[in-house]
């Protein structure tokens, strides 16, 4: 095979992992834009009923999940599989957990949520384990173009949540969603 063969199709697998990763890290720029559009409110001020943006730090209550390649722990993860072609296995595990910025705390009901944060490559995946682990790992080394990224929102990171202000019958105040309109969680620079 000629040199220049190889030449060109680094090229071309170059190009397209950049188009990939314009992609993932574009999709969570719509989602940062979209809920800017949503009125920012303090957690002080909010009133039940009106569907509200709020920043703060996120409060873990209980567990947190694991990220799948990194093994880093969190409140809420993003992780794909990213190819030479497509995004593939693309998944969200978040938990429940709290915001506090600074006027007060709220809950954040996870079970109608919508997960947008910006996806960093993990360089050296965790390996395989449990039912079918050898088999797993056989079959990642025999794609060596598959890339794996994760985006990660651990306790005390800065997040944004938008979401519909909720008043249970104690006093407590959360952010909840439906279905058709979820609880949308991005992630803040600090």
């Amino acid at each position: 095979m000629s040199i220049w063969l190889w030449i060109a199709q680094g090229i071309a697998a170059a190009l397209v992992l950049s188009a990939i990763g314009a992609y993932v890290h574009g999709r969570a720029a719509r989602a940062a834009r979209r809920a800017g559009k949503v009125p920012l409110a303090r957690v002080a001020e909010v009133a039940p009923g009106t569907r509200v943006r709020v920043e703060g730090r996120a409060l873990p209550r209980g567990e947190g999940v694991e990220a799948p390649y990194s093994g880093r722990a969190g409140l809420a993860v993003v992780s794909a599989t990213v190819d030479d072609h497509r995004i593939d296995r693309r998944r969200e595990q978040v938990v429940p957990f709290a915001i506090d910025d600074g006027t007060g705390v709220i809950e954040v009901d996870v079970a109608h949520a919508s997960i947008e944060l910006p996806t960093a490559e993990v360089a050296a995946p965790l390996p395989a384990r449990g039912f079918g682990a050898q088999f797993l790992s056989r079959h990642e080394r025999s794609r060596a173009s598959w890339r794996h990224v994760e985006g990660v929102v651990a306790g005390g990171d800065r997040v944004c949540v938008v979401g519909t202000v909720q008043l249970a019958a104690d006093g407590t105040r959360s952010l909840v969603g439906t279905a058709r309109r979820p609880v949308q969680i991005t992630a803040r620079a600090s």
